[in-house]
């Protein structure tokens, strides 16, 4: 369980690679399409990121055991529950490792920084708008968001 609740904010890296290009949909190197859609003024994946490979080919190794993921120094990624039943609904969790390559989303695309999300979060609340200052809290910042989203 603790593996579960620790990759959930790493899925919101996967959630959603950015781009530049006009919304429809994208293929990953695993041919997963995904949906493609523009949220303010960037264009997002609308789907939990599912590929077992890195863009340039290489293979992510999958990792369930849990002692065995918290003491990985390399990339990896495991499915929700380890159930690989759960690949559509979650998508893959992915280690901080296998994000922070600059090789995980499809050719062109690239995971959104941390400003990046924080316009995301504000342009789709009702409450909290792009640029205040609750986005740069801890704990708040996906709550009327992610209700949105």
């Amino acid at each position: 369980m603790r593996k579960s609740i620790a990759l959930i904010s790493i899925i919101l890296f996967n959630i959603s690679c950015i781009n530049a290009q006009a919304p429809g949909t994208i293929t990953d190197i695993d041919g997963n399409v995904y949906r493609t859609v523009t949220i303010g003024r960037f264009v997002w994946m609308a789907e939990n990121l599912r590929v077992t490979k890195y863009n340039n080919g290489m293979m992510i190794p999958i990792v369930t055991n849990d002692t065995m993921w918290a003491e990985l120094k390399s990339g990896a990624y495991c499915w929700y529950d380890n159930n690989e039943d759960n690949r559509n609904t979650y998508g893959a969790l992915y280690n901080w490792y296998t994000v922070s390559t600059g090789d995980l989303c499809p050719v062109g695309w690239r995971v959104p920084t941390d400003e990046e999300w924080k316009y995301l979060e504000g342009y789709a609340d009702s409450v909290y708008k792009i640029g205040n200052l609750i986005w740069d809290k801890a704990g708040l910042r996906e709550y009327n968001a992610g209700k949105r989203l």
